[in-house]
């Protein structure tokens, strides 16, 4: 009730300002009774009582919006006599007059959204060149070497397995330790999901959940073999487990791409470069992406030296996001053809 009675009384004063304002520049004009000074003095008493009239009638809540229409208001009123009045007076009583037919939706200021780091690809270049530098440095303190070691944790084990077999033979015992645990730890986790995806298979009644399970198994003993975790014949054991589960799971799905690339590389790891071949061919038929396979076509030509494919199959990569050893490849191969 004080707001309203205040604003009633400021809308008072607002005309009555502005009356006396109109009626001294009429009068001085026709008679001459008043100065310009006392005239503009007087405009603009009329105007900041008007503003604070139009701020006062803008919803509390708005507070940003209460000081536009300050001043507004107070620059209409001081320029345009009664008529700035009337027309900050026309815009309040708009939204009553004629009322919107839909609901206004709440909203409010935000700040612009950042990219988060977390999303940001973290490549350290050179940072495994620098690893292998300080370890192999026997000069270098003994906790400086640990820690090179104990950061290599953070590389994947298909590029540091060579590297930790070595260190398993090396005089100080930590790093043996140390090597030994890092080449086996990756190794333990992925036996252990195979273990569970066998005990879950050999007591699966259902058959979709059961070619599920040979696809995930075939994936798994992929994964030993793509991390160099195994070597000599036990290398060849897994990869006969990735082509019997893989060959389980195209009995019921033939147009699965991915279990024929993965049968495409085990052939390639065993020289068999024509079953290499068309396997691959066979997965981008069925829509597995040329992205993933035309660098292997291309692998696969080199080993059969039919160098002349080579660029071709390397050419349509040419304009895609690959990675910097792949990109300096097709760099390489097509640049002169």
């Amino acid at each position: 009730m004080p707001n309203v009675l205040l604003v009633l009384i400021a809308g008072l004063l607002a005309l009555v300002s502005q009356f006396l304002v109109i009626w001294h520049i009429w009068s001085g004009y026709v008679m001459a009774t008043i100065s310009l000074n006392q005239a503009l003095a007087l405009q603009l008493v009329a105007a900041c009582i008007a503003s604070l009239l139009f701020a006062g009638l803008t919803p509390r809540r708005s507070t940003p919006e209460r000081r536009d229409v300050l001043v507004l208001s107070f620059l209409l009123a001081l320029f345009m006599p009664a008529a700035g009045q009337l027309i900050m007076l026309a815009m309040m009583l708009a939204p009553l007059i004629v009322p919107q037919h839909t609901a206004g939706l709440s909203s409010q200021l935000v700040k612009a959204p950042l990219y988060p780091d977390s999303m940001h690809p973290k490549r350290l270049h050179g940072y495994g060149k620098r690893l292998r530098a300080r370890i192999h440095n026997v000069r270098a303190p003994q906790h400086e070497r640990l820690a090179a070691v104990t950061a290599m944790q953070s590389l994947p084990v298909r590029l540091t397995e060579q590297l930790l077999r070595n260190l398993m033979s090396d005089p100080l015992e930590e790093i043996r330790l140390l090597s030994y645990g890092i080449a086996y730890k990756a190794e333990g986790v992925i036996v252990k999901r195979i273990s569970a995806a066998l005990g879950e298979l050999d007591t699966c009644t259902d058959n979709d959940r059961a070619i599920a399970l040979h696809g995930r198994l075939a994936e798994l003993y992929w994964e030993l073999v793509y991390q160099h975790l195994t070597k000599g014949e036990l290398r060849q054991h897994t990869l006969e487990r990735v082509r019997y589960h893989a060959h389980r799971v195209l009995e019921h799905h033939p147009a699965d791409g991915f279990m024929l690339f993965i049968l495409a590389r085990c052939a390639m790891l065993n020289n068999e470069t024509e079953r290499a071949e068309y396997l691959l061919h066979e997965a981008a038929a069925r829509k597995y992406p040329l992205q993933q396979v035309l660098p292997w076509l291309a692998e696969n030509a080199f080993a059969r030296k039919d160098y002349a494919q080579i660029a071709s199959m390397l050419r349509p990569l040419q304009h895609r996001t690959v990675s910097p050893a792949l990109q300096s490849a097709i760099t390489y191969w097509t640049r002169y053809s």
